[in-house]
């Protein structure tokens, strides 16, 4: 069958986070008649031919963003003090405290009744978040679990603040797009079950190109919140009633995205421009903060969450609802000012939106989506020579070996279980294949209970993409679950496939378990 829009094509490439991000970023550099120079499959140089202008691109972004920013705005707590010093927009009631000072975080819990969050205070993707804290003994039990995911940059225990979530992207002191962000739910129609309606929002998701490989995965966390709702997978959920089946609005884990950028109070952009003037000279950023109804007055109460310095902007472009939001247009044409001549005009919708459904085989748009899936994919195997790519004329781009990241100091490691129908579909060798993609070190094995245990070790980044593809697996495998802990055994250099073994706890893995809360917790 043949594909016929731009959206489709993306989709079928079955593309990772990162690999998707780029690939956009280099279609919106083509559209502005910008020469595209390939470095890898996440790099790449756009130049002006005309001014002789040139930028570079990581993902979606650009030069701006340096590695101090962004290391300051991944550290949560150290991020909050440089906007406490150099801002007034609100923070609420927060305290970052060493694995160590247990009790020091439980007083202040207690001094807000409980009433709290717990998060890592440098992580991503929801990782060791904890919501439901009411008492001593589930802030200890939390306590636990995020200690499970922070670093030595330490735990943040912040006032518990109810309101929507949502992203907004900031280009050069602007808000170019906003998303509003939903956790994982179903609504019933009184004759599917639980179950049918998650598959039936999966294959949704599969149209998507951002969520085709983020679905919903039943878990102990979406299968508990079904047990506090009353339910179970086969029940029949009534005509209208939605069901949550995570706490956190995660897209990762299955979460909605909601484009309500039309709907932004102005008083919220005064905040993100606020936040812009603090960071200066970085151009580009994304800004999470809850409140009630975006559309009404900031007065009303908001909380600052975090600003990332390269967010996931190819959801702006594929919001599962409303209009589709060209951000990254906005970032490319940010580091080339007076370029703003759209070459390849097909898809754009409006001033500001932009749908890829739109761009057709024979369009301009349509040749610069192949050319940019093209880079992706001759780049994407470390081992072997490049095929040529097309790129205006005919380029070859030469690779030497690349080797797995050896784990360093700046490494994190995780403990993966994959369960579901993993053994006999060549989940090792894929999931091998895929590591050594992404510069990962560790090793991958069947266990004696039909599940797959792996070890992974690299950055924070690369961590959380191949959690990503575990979560989706080979074309054979049907993934039910996939359970993550922190490892601390040793990681040798490379990836390899161990052999099957008799087992039944993984290695090195700090354990899950749960102690009484009265207990005193280790240092």
């Amino acid at each position: 069958m043949s594909v016929s829009t731009v959206q489709q094509l993306i989709t079928d490439a079955e593309l990772g986070q990162g690999e998707l991000i780029s690939v956009v970023t280099e279609i919106e550099a083509r559209r502005l008649g910008l020469k595209i120079i390939p470095v890898t499959r996440g790099m790449f140089f756009a130049e002006d031919p005309a001014g002789g202008r040139r930028a570079h691109f990581y993902r979606a972004c650009g030069s701006s963003v340096t590695r101090a920013s962004e290391l300051l705005m991944w550290n949560k707590a150290a991020f909050r003090r440089f906007l406490k010093l150099n801002t007034k927009v609100c923070l609420g009631d927060w305290a970052c405290f060493e694995q160590q000072d247990y009790s020091e975080a439980l007083a202040f819990a207690q001094s807000l009744d409980f009433q709290v969050v717990l998060k890592p205070a440098a992580s991503s993707k929801g990782r060791g978040f904890v919501g439901s804290i009411k008492d001593e003994a589930s802030f200890a039990n939390g306590w636990r679990y995020t200690r499970r995911y922070a670093s030595r940059s330490g735990i943040l225990v912040e006032r518990r603040f109810v309101g929507a979530d949502y992203r907004l992207y900031v280009v050069d002191g602007s808000v170019v797009g906003v998303l509003k962000r939903e956790p994982a739910s179903v609504v019933g129609n009184g004759t599917a079950s639980v179950e049918q309606l998650i598959n039936e929002n999966n294959a949704r998701r599969r149209l998507n190109p951002h969520t085709a490989g983020r679905q919903i995965v039943v878990d102990n966390e979406v299968l508990a919140n079904l047990s506090d709702a009353g339910f179970r997978l086969n029940d029949v959920l009534p005509e209208g009633v939605r069901l949550r089946l995570r706490k956190s609005a995660n897209v990762s884990a299955g979460g909605d995205f909601i484009d309500v950028t039309d709907d932004v109070h102005p008083s919220y952009l005064s905040v993100a421009s606020e936040i812009a003037n603090a960071l200066r000279p970085v151009q580009q950023f994304g800004l999470d903060l809850l409140t009630k109804d975006i559309r009404k007055p900031a007065s009303q109460g908001y909380l600052v969450i975090e600003c990332e310095g390269d967010p996931a902007v190819s959801n702006a472009h594929f919001p599962m609802q409303g209009i589709g939001r060209n951000v990254v247009g906005e970032i490319v044409r940010s580091y080339f000012p007076g370029v703003d001549k759209i070459a390849f005009p097909d898809g754009l919708v409006g001033a500001t939106g932009i749908d890829y459904a739109l761009m057709k085989p024979g369009g301009a748009g349509y040749e610069a989506a192949e050319l940019a899936i093209d880079r992706v994919m001759t780049l994407r195997s470390p081992n072997r020579k490049r095929r040529a790519l097309r790129s205006g004329g005919r380029q070859k781009v030469e690779s030497g070996a690349s080797e797995a990241a050896s784990p360093n100091t700046d490494s994190a490691a995780l403990s993966l279980l994959i369960e579901g129908k993993v053994i006999g579909v060549g989940y090792r060798r894929w999931a091998k294949a895929r590591a050594e993609e992404l510069g990962l070190s560790g090793w991958v094995r069947n266990r004696s209970d039909r599940k797959v245990e792996m070890v992974i070790a690299g950055t924070e980044e690369k961590l959380a993409e191949m959690q990503q593809l575990c979560r989706r697996g080979p074309a054979k495998a049907r993934v039910e679950g996939v359970t993550e802990a922190s490892y601390t055994g040793k990681v040798a250099a490379g990836f390899r496939r161990r052999k099957s073994k008799q087992v039944t706890e993984p290695e090195g893995v700090i354990s899950s378990k749960s102690k009484p809360a009265s207990e005193a917790l280790p240092a």
